[in-house]
Formats: C-alpha cells, structure tokens, sequence
C-alpha cells in the first residue's frame, strides 16, 4: 500500500510517501512570502499548494496518481477523540465555515481529497488540531462557570514528518 501524507503548515507544507510503514520520500515544500501573501484566506491556497506538490512528486518520480491512500494534517474542526477520519461533505463545510479559525491546517482535508480523486482511493485526515481527550478533571478551571476546553497540535509534539 503506497500513501501519501500531507501536512499544510503556515510556511511550508511537508510531504512524505510512504510504502506500507517505509518511508520513500520526504520533502518540506517551502512556501515564499509573496505566495502566501497573494491569498486572503488559508483555503484560497489551495490550487496553489496542490501546484507545489504535484511538482515535488512528480520531480521524485511519483506519479500523482498512484497511491492507494492519502491522508491530510486534520484541521480546526469540532472538539473529537483523536484518530483517523475519512474526509467527507460535512467535515469540509466545517473547514471552509471556519468558525474555530482560518489556519493552514485546515487545508489538509481539501489536499487530501484533491489527491485521492487522482488516485481514486480514499482521503483521510489524522489527529485534527481540535483533538479533545482531556479527563473531566483537567476541564476544571477553578470556576464553576468556566470549563476548560482543548485545542492541541498533536502533530506538533510527535515525530516530524
């Protein structure tokens, strides 16, 4: 099973292909500032960033659509258990809504997609920037009326990419 993994980043984005559990290539995918600075919002760099990868693929000597699986940094979306989600028409109306914030990771779900229907196979994304597993009492603030919520980068604290 061959996989492509994206992870959109506010400068850059990192991508790797990966064979099963081996990784065969990796690449972080600079962007400049005048790219980033031609867009208002995040996922207007989308036609963009999905420009940038296919060059790195395809200048690695992989064809864009050749992989089984692709699976995309998750975003801010709704407080969720970690895990794998299937990308879909609500998680993307969720993300382009943007009511926790207009961040690059929020271009991961639309990558993915875009990728996978080259491949037809699927599109995933993997621990969204709203990952919530805190325990009831972590949620306590010390005032009765405010409970504390998550909002964590697990990607950030794992391996790189």
């Amino acid at each position: 099973m061959k996989i492509l993994a994206v992870n959109p980043g506010s400068t850059s984005t990192k991508i790797a292909v990966f064979e099963e559990d081996r990784p065969l290539f990796e690449k972080n995918v600079a962007l400049t500032d005048s790219q980033r600075s031609a867009f208002t919002a995040v996922l207007d760099q989308l036609d963009m960033r999905c420009a940038l990868i296919s060059r790195a693929l395809s200048d690695a000597g992989f064809a864009e659509d050749s992989f089984d699986a692709v699976v995309g940094r998750g975003g801010l979306l709704a407080p969720m258990p970690s895990g794998t989600y299937l990308v879909n028409a609500a998680m993307k109306d969720y993300l382009r809504e943007a009511p926790r914030g207009d961040h690059a990771s929020n271009l991961g779900a639309f990558i993915a997609e875009r990728f996978a229907a080259l491949s037809n196979c699927p599109a995933y994304i993997v621990d969204p920037v709203s990952v919530d597993e805190l325990s009831d009492i972590a949620r306590v603030s010390g005032a009765p009326e405010i409970e504390r919520g998550s909002l964590v980068q697990l990607l950030g604290a794992a391996a790189p990419l």
